[in-house]
């Protein structure tokens, strides 16, 4: 029967109030209908089917399974079981024989994190050798395993040594980079050659100021460069250093083009990808001390730019990590006893000698970073304990990209105002062509006039006679002028529409004339 939910007086609270009489006791009333129209049809349960002998077994086993890790752990076994589709007695084996066929970095890493810890192996102990048939299956991979001696040192040096190559193969490289940077930096004189002009540049402007007179600035200075408007406010300080700088390459080259030839020759195997790279360091070597071009110092920077996608901070704190781990894995060779079948000292005693020579290189390398930078620190009179190497580095590199984008504004303003001097060019020469037309034009038609004048003055005996002149115009006839004059005329317009065909390719003078033509009209 559904109920009826209402909020119902307390029975304390009924003295005095209308319920005191009616409330008193129910009245009779037939409830038959309330039964039908509110009780609830129970279904009749359906006979189940008797369960086959096989359901009742799976039933009984499912009863029967014990398991003794808690849900949170027999979980995270059970995601790695399922990754790794061998017999747990087959892990445990490939794990002695540190067999890299049957298992990958992967799978030898992930059983590094899931190995059963101590303690869990210490909970299994009790368990009998009838139980373990009903153990469920992470408790029965942790029996497995547990066979193996020093497992989870064993797995996470196994570990270390599968992926020691590829975390080397990430940190030298950009050790390289950061060190061939700095050097850059210290040695390119082109770069240092640039300084100079903004230097000379920046001592002009300030003047007899007390900013005038510098022997020297910081280096957050060549930013402000950009800050700094020119007249038309449309470009920078910058762009007038580069556009100076861009004269001077172009002077000292025109007197010199075995030395262009040179730089040409570098700036191509600095592009090449597939550059040797001795070839490329011996040219590089030669190359840095030579002061031109200036602006060749923005090719030359490259490796700046790679040195923005590197944290030198992080590989530090990488090698680190991979000195601690080396250590344990000298401290499990020590640890894990030898044994017939196992090949644990057999793989990674020779591994060891090689990794630690391979990471006293790498230190070494590391520390030449932190060496030359506080060489290159002194020499920019920066203090290498308030900018740090990255920092240093990864402005100059937002520096010349800067550069290198004033570089192609200037070019683009030099494209821009050559092809405006040769439309003006273009006008002036109409111009002119029509001022030469309409001079002979005038120069017709004074000839015309004074033919007219010397017919009248022959006198009246000649205009009884046939007029000949009409027929045969002499030289100096009045027919023969008007003839010549437009003859020119005609030539000039069509040597007009000529050259305008011949040197304005894109039309733009032609319709600039028109359109003066229709508003002087």
């Amino acid at each position: 029967m559904k109920g009826l939910f209402w909020s119902k007086i307390r029975d304390e609270q009924v003295d005095g109030t209308l319920w005191e009489d009616i409330g008193e006791k129910d009245l009779a009333i037939d409830t038959t209908f309330l039964d039908e129209l509110f009780t609830s049809k129970r279904k009749a349960p359906a006979a189940s089917a008797a369960p086959t002998p096989a359901q009742e077994e799976a039933a009984a086993a499912k009863s029967k399974v014990m398991t003794v890790l808690d849900s949170d752990r027999s979980r995270a076994i059970a995601i790695l079981l399922s990754r790794i589709k061998m017999g747990f007695d087959t892990i445990a084996e490939a794990v002695i024989k540190m067999d890299e066929t049957a298992l990958s970095a992967e799978n030898v890493e992930a059983l590094a994190v899931g190995a059963p810890t101590s303690e869990e192996l210490m909970q299994l102990e009790d368990v009998t050798q009838e139980e373990k048939g009903r153990l469920a299956r992470p408790e029965q991979f942790c029996i497995a395993m547990g066979t193996v001696p020093r497992l989870k040192m064993r797995l996470d040096a196994w570990a270390y040594k599968l992926k020691f190559e590829q975390a080397i193969d990430d940190i030298r490289p950009h050790i390289e980079t950061y060190l061939l940077s700095l050097r850059l930096a210290e040695h390119a004189r082109r770069w240092h050659h640039f300084l100079r002009v903004v230097l000379t540049v920046g001592n002009y402007m300030n003047g007899t100021t007390l900013r005038g007179g510098a022997y020297g600035f910081k280096l957050d200075t060549l930013m402000k460069l950009t800050e700094t408007k020119d007249t038309t406010n449309k470009r920078t300080l910058l762009h007038c250093v580069v556009k100076l700088c861009t004269k001077m390459d172009a002077k000292y080259f025109s007197r010199r083009q075995s030395e262009l030839k040179e730089w040409n020759a570098y700036r191509a195997l600095m592009a090449d990808p597939e550059a040797d790279g001795e070839a490329l360091d011996a040219m590089r070597t030669d190359q840095m001390g030579k002061e031109w071009p200036i602006l060749g110092f923005v090719d030359e920077f490259v490796p700046l730019a790679a040195s923005k996608r590197i944290s030198i901070a992080q590989d530090e704190i990488d090698y680190k990590a991979l000195n601690k781990n080396f250590n344990m894995c000298k401290g499990a060779l020590r640890a894990v006893p030898k044994g017939e079948g196992d090949r644990f000292h057999e793989v990674l005693t020779p591994f060891t000698e090689y990794a630690e020579g391979v990471l006293e290189s790498t230190g070494k390398r590391m520390e030449k970073i932190n060496g030359d930078y506080q060489e290159i620190a002194t020499l920019y009179a920066e203090n290498p304990a308030k900018v740090s190497v990255e920092d240093f580095l990864w402005g100059l590199a937002d520096f010349v990209a800067v550069v290198k984008q004033c570089m192609a504004e200037n070019e683009a303003d030099r494209e821009a105002a050559a092809k405006e001097k040769k439309r003006l060019l273009a006008r002036q020469r109409v111009s002119d062509m029509r001022e030469e037309a309409k001079a002979e034009e005038e120069e017709g038609a004074k000839g015309k006039g004074k033919g007219r004048e010397g017919a009248r003055d022959r006198g009246t005996a000649a205009t009884l006679k046939p007029d000949r002149s009409r027929r045969a115009p002499n030289k100096r006839g009045s027919a023969t002028l008007p003839a010549k004059g437009q003859g020119k005329k005609d030539a000039a317009e069509k040597g007009l529409i000529d050259d305008l065909i011949a040197n304005l390719a894109d039309g733009g003078t032609f319709r600039n004339t028109n359109r003066r033509r229709r508003t002087k009209k």
